[in-house]
Formats: structure tokens, C-alpha cells, sequence
């Protein structure tokens, strides 16, 4: 017979919607505005907005590493491997 014994544990902590909200807020942002605005829109402001689903959220260094991050995008994407990626479209 199958005997098996149940340890107690500590709880399980309540589970937050705040980091899947955003992230997944952002990769719909960046879905709807990189062919209507391009990369240089749609990078930062999707960096951005998938950062603030950290509880340590701060908007100068998020500010600074998106900007990086998307003029290295732009260089790799459409500089280097020359991908028809816009860099800025407007209506």
C-alpha cells in the first residue's frame, strides 16, 4: 500500500499581476508600433514599459539603458545585418 507522508512547509506567497501585466503590455507595444512609428519609437517605450514590472523600478537608469539598447538594435538590425526593420516610420 502506498503510504505517503506530508511535510509542512512555509505558504506560498500570493502571486502579483504586476510583471506579467507589463511585460506582456510591452510586447504588444512594440508589436503595434514598430512598422507605424519603427525602432526608434517602439525600442525605448517598450523597454520602458517592460521595466516598470519590477518593484525596483527607476525611471533614470531605464531611461539610459533604453536609449542604449535601442541604438545597438538599430546598429545590429539595420546597419550590420541590413534587415528591412524601419528605423522611423510615420503615418
Amino acid at each position: 500500500m502506498f503510504n505517503a507522508s506530508v511535510t509542512v512547509g512555509p505558504a506560498l506567497e500570493s502571486w502579483q499581476l504586476r510583471g506579467p501585466v507589463f511585460v506582456i503590455g510591452s510586447i504588444l507595444i512594440f508589436a503595434l508600433l514598430i512598422r507605424s512609428a519603427g525602432l526608434l519609437v517602439a525600442g525605448p517605450l517598450t523597454m520602458i514599459v517592460g521595466a516598470y514590472a519590477s518593484d525596483e523600478f527607476r525611471l533614470k537608469e531605464t531611461l539610459i539603458f533604453s536609449v542604449l539598447m535601442t541604438a545597438f538594435c538599430i546598429l545590429l538590425f539595420k546597419v550590420m545585418l541590413k534587415l528591412p526593420i524601419p528605423v522611423i516610420a510615420f503615418m
